[in-house]
């Protein structure tokens, strides 16, 4: 099929359809955690999300049908990663007595893991011959901003669900939380103010350890 054929014009249009959607969804997420943005337009932002979702939807269907292998794709880690695209917004729309705030938190922060889509769409491609093509320096930089980026916006959004009730003038939103996170990420953020419970701990220390690996591989 030309739109799974890299260098194909369909598949320049699927990517970068691809890479739009994702970043609307990410930015819909951001925004939701603004509390006078989502007081004023959260409405428009659950809508948004719901025409993303039918995005979301139609890629994973097609996905499983044009893989060769459907069963090996499905409980892969980019197919679990492309299936959890979907799913927490599903469960949060069917809300089945989901007034448990855990568990739509759990489900909101599911939905960051869509932005670790864009590392599936940055692996190396193959060649002829069907193995992947070395690697430039320019590939090394684009794949840790990648990673970078992916664990800034994962990070931030747990420890905002997770602080946020805590110690909400330290984590007020998710764009603040991205901060502290890249600053950690960064060993910039030595004086940054530290999350309070053990699972926001975790969550630093994990941020950390990311940060390591990712600037000991490029």
């Amino acid at each position: 099929m030309l739109f799974r054929s890299p260098g194909s014009r369909p598949y320049f249009y699927v990517v970068g359809t691809q890479l739009v959607v994702i970043a609307l969804s990410i930015i819909l997420i951001v925004l939701e955690s603004i509390k006078s943005i989502d007081t004023q337009y959260g409405e428009i932002l659950r809508a948004l999300e719901a025409v993303l979702l039918v995005g979301f939807l139609a890629e994973y269907a097609l996905s499983i049908t044009f893989a060769p292998d459907k069963r090996a794709y499905v409980f892969s880690f980019w197919g679990i990663v492309d299936f959890l695209a979907v799913v927490p917004s599903l469960l949060t729309g069917v809300s089945v007595n989901l007034a448990e705030l855990r568990v739509v938190r759990l489900l909101r922060v599911l939905r960051a893991i869509r932005v670790m889509k864009l590392a599936k769409l940055a692996r190396r491609r193959p060649d002829e011959t069907g193995r992947p093509l070395p690697r430039t320096m320019s590939d090394d930089w684009i794949l840790y901003c990648i990673t970078a980026f992916c664990v800034v916006v994962i990070s931030g959004t747990v420890v905002y669900y997770i602080e946020g009730e805590n110690t909400p003038d330290a984590f007020p939103d998710i764009p603040t939380s991205m901060w502290w996170a890249w600053l950690i990420i960064t060993s910039a953020g030595q004086d940054a103010i530290m999350p309070v419970t053990t699972s926001g701990r975790v969550i630093a220390v994990l941020t950390l350890f990311a940060g390591q690996i990712g600037r000991a591989h490029v």
